[in-house]
């Protein structure tokens, strides 16, 4: 292209063309100006972004509900880059499903702060982005670049060129059809070096504000004007035909989650995907989801309902409470030491010798914790310990719960309390004095068990005098903890004293029976033993998912 074309035109002409092409871009500087405050307008809106690509895996096909949106692109090499306009918002679990699949993308990432979506591409692949005809779908096509691809460089220097002859002449350079459908296009003066014929195509379309969509074989290029006319249309049709189409209901079984509970999580996730006819209830009785909408909207919302009707893992707890004396405990190989109440040493695989922390004197903490890794061994010490009345097994609760939902064991009694009213009428009322469990576990990624502990040892006390007569207190001890462990470890808490005061007498047979004189062949002594309660907790995940809610 010979610039002595431009050389010749009369100084009158080209004063004319300069005062036109000034309109022309005041003209462009205010639809830029409206355009922006149309784009915040629906910006507070939350738009959905699906993504899906073709069997063979050429083309990925981007669309938007509720709303069309506004975009930016940029290729370059092999990285394409889309800045959107609106609150766009791509599932993660979407676009790792597409880079696990697609043998030409490296990687794709979304950056919902910065509204962009980043597709890297392997070596030797090459992307092109266009427009579909309405819906006005984004596609991103993606080709291999063969050895007679490489040459397709664009070198150009023009000045004060009509944009509409600049775009006829790439395409013809790429040797593809084009429908130019705009008018007062500007003119441009460009200087490329080496780059790609897309690129040159995709700053022409900028610098002009024009979109290019895929129509049949070639391109059909127009103002971003009126295709934002179009859509408006386009979305007001569609919104009629959203109102005269029926609705559908389909009813659907849910197998692992409370169908209520279901129902209210879809109605706050496809709030955006619905229309307002549509509706979304559930039948408790029979855990049932009643979905009333349109034939289009059903498989997106039966995709939300399978990604949550998911069934829950459940753990197993096995406990041990233990009541056994202090030379009981060393025996077993616990020995507390004076530190740091929430410091845990954690005992060797193959032995029982534990080194659980006490509090000091100054601290106020009052139970210690350890861990356990051998529960066969620990069986066989208590079950001897027990057989030699130096300890004794309370109890051996064992239950199953859901990951996340609390399990609660308890055992004692109720002691009756006589309370008097302000009429004087007396009533008969129940405290409980009993040893409690409470645990809640929580299943980490990597097969690890969160617990939260809380138990609560209550039994009675001393009897006191009250105005309604005697009544027995209650000694409250509570221990409430949160540990991690792994599948099947054991841990063993600690600190809860119990104190019995024990009366013996010996004495001489006969003898020591007689009054007055049988003191002195008699011998009354008073011992005071004290046991200290261990409790020993067990979680192991369970692997059989057979059950359902």
């Amino acid at each position: 292209m010979e610039n002595s074309y431009y050389w010749q035109r009369s100084t009158d002409t080209y004063q004319l063309q300069a005062q036109f092409s000034l309109c022309i871009k005041a003209l462009v500087i205010i639809f830029l100006i409206c355009s922006g405050f149309y784009i915040r307008s629906v910006r507070a809106q939350s738009i959905h972004g699906f993504i899906k690509q073709s069997k063979n895996h050429h083309r990925l096909e981007l669309t938007f509900a509720p709303t069309l949106v506004h975009y930016r692109a940029s290729v370059d090499g092999n990285q394409v880059q889309l800045w959107f306009d609106s609150a766009v918002q791509f599932q993660t679990s979407q676009l790792s499903n597409i880079r696990r699949h697609n043998r030409f993308i490296d990687t794709i990432t979304w950056q919902p702060k910065l509204a962009r979506l980043t597709v890297s591409l392997v070596p030797k692949v090459s992307a092109l982005i266009t427009k579909s005809e309405p819906p006005a779908n984004l596609f991103i096509t993606l080709s291999r670049r063969h050895q007679q691809h490489r040459s397709l460089q664009i070198t150009m220097d023009v000045a004060d060129m009509p944009a509409g002859e600049l775009l006829l002449w790439l395409a013809r350079q790429q040797h593809q059809s084009l429908l130019l459908k705009a008018s007062n296009l500007p003119s441009i003066s460009l200087s490329v070096y080496q780059q790609s014929w897309q690129q040159v195509f995709h700053w022409v379309l900028d610098i002009c504000n024009l979109v290019a969509r895929v129509h049949q074989h070639g391109w059909y290029v127009e103002s971003v004007d009126a295709l934002t006319k179009q859509e408006k249309s386009r979305l007001v049709q569609q919104k009629m035909a959203q109102r005269l189409a029926p609705l559908q209901t389909e009813f659907i079984k849910i197998r692992y989650a409370r169908a209520a509970k279901l129902a209210k999580i879809i109605n706050k996730a496809a709030k955006h995907i619905i229309s307002s006819r549509s509706s979304i209830s559930a039948d408790e009785r029979t855990n049932t989801i009643i979905l009333r909408a349109l034939a289009s909207e059903l498989p997106q919302l039966h995709q939300l309902v399978q990604h949550l009707d998911l069934p829950v893992r459940e753990v197993a707890i096995a406990s041990k409470m233990v009541t056994v004396s202090s030379q009981a405990s060393k025996e077993l190989g616990i020995q507390w030491q004076a530190g740091s109440a929430r410091s845990i040493e954690q005992s060797t695989p193959d032995q029982l010798n534990i080194n659980l922390p006490v509090p000091s004197p100054t601290t106020t903490a009052t139970f210690k914790v350890a861990r356990l890794g051998v529960a066969s061994q620990l069986n066989l010490e208590l079950s001897a310990l027990a057989q030699e009345n130096k300890g004794e097994i309370i109890a051996s609760p064992q239950i199953t719960t859901l990951d996340r939902h609390s399990a609660y064991i308890a055992q004692g009694r109720e002691i009756p309390y006589v309370e008097s009213a302000a009429s004087g009428a007396t009533s008969v009322t129940y405290k409980k004095a009993e040893l409690s469990l409470k645990v809640t576990p929580q299943i980490t990624p990597d097969d690890g068990i969160i617990l939260d502990l809380l138990i609560t040892q209550n039994n009675a006390g001393d009897e006191v005098n009250t105005s309604t007569g005697r009544a027995v207190t209650i000694n409250t001890q509570e221990i409430k903890t949160q540990v991690l462990l792994q599948n099947g470890e054991t841990i063993v808490l600690g600190g809860i004293y119990q104190q019995h005061k024990q009366k013996s007498v010996e004495k001489v047979p006969l003898l020591g029976d007689i009054p007055g004189i049988g003191g002195l062949f008699r011998h009354t002594s008073d011992r005071v033993q004290k046991n200290e309660l261990l409790i020993f907790v067990t979680p192991t995940i369970m692997t059989s998912q057979k059950k359902v809610l």
